[in-house]
């Protein structure tokens, strides 16, 4: 990727702002992208699991399935520094100030 990328921004930024952790895996059951079935393999964070998500059916799963389904999208999260902050994130993100109307979707989401 470096051939890509701005030669000022890549100075400033250390490897460990490149790794990321595989936070979800797609998967498309059917024969063809008209018709079929979605399922979703999902990394929770904080409980430091896999949840396989199917409609309404959620299941604790272990990482060896993850890995061997076969993935239609994959998903991944950037991993924080030792501060706990991404150093590619702008300033703005890292305040933690959110307009009110996105605080409150967010809140929902997470309950």
């Amino acid at each position: 990727m470096e051939p890509y990328c701005c030669r000022e921004s890549l100075k400033t930024l250390r490897p460990e702002c490149f790794i990321y952790d595989l936070s979800a895996v797609v998967m498309h059951h059917g024969k063809g992208f008209g018709s079929g079935h979605y399922t979703a393999y999902c990394y929770n964070s904080e409980g430091g699991f896999w949840v396989h998500c199917n409609d309404s059916k959620l299941s604790m799963c272990t990482m060896d399935e993850v890995c061997k389904a076969q993935a239609y999208i994959l998903f991944y999260t950037q991993r924080v520094t030792e501060n706990g902050h991404s150093k590619l994130l702008p300033p703005e993100l890292l305040s933690g100030s959110l307009p009110p109307n996105e605080e409150a979707d967010t809140a929902e989401i997470l309950s």
